[in-house]
């Protein structure tokens, strides 16, 4: 059965609000699981492109930059997402040098 468009545009819509809204969840569960405040601003220059006002902004850039436009975030694992997180921050520390 073909779908008339505006179906199937009010479905792209529908799908694009549930994956940001799943985004936004597995955020929240990332920072109370690390213990990050959603309202700082120490992980914008990490996480973020540097126009977010919070950590949670940061975060949410960076997690949408991890989870491909065609997945969804509801099938990744929570704890793949701490893992990478964790390794993102590891990476990060990484680079500065020693004895700052």
């Amino acid at each position: 059965m073909i779908k008339p468009a505006h179906f199937t545009d009010f479905e792209a819509v529908e799908a694009e609000q549930t994956r940001r809204r799943v985004l936004k969840n597995r955020v929240m569960a990332l920072m109370v699981t690390l213990q990050i405040s959603p309202g700082g601003r120490e992980f914008i220059s990490i996480c973020g492109f540097g126009n977010e006002r919070s950590n949670a902004d940061a975060i949410l850039y960076w997690l949408n930059q991890q989870i491909f436009s065609d997945e969804s975030p509801a099938t990744v694992n929570f704890n793949t997402i701490k893992d990478r997180f964790i390794r993102h921050m590891m990476d990060v520390i990484d680079q500065f040098p020693e004895g700052i």
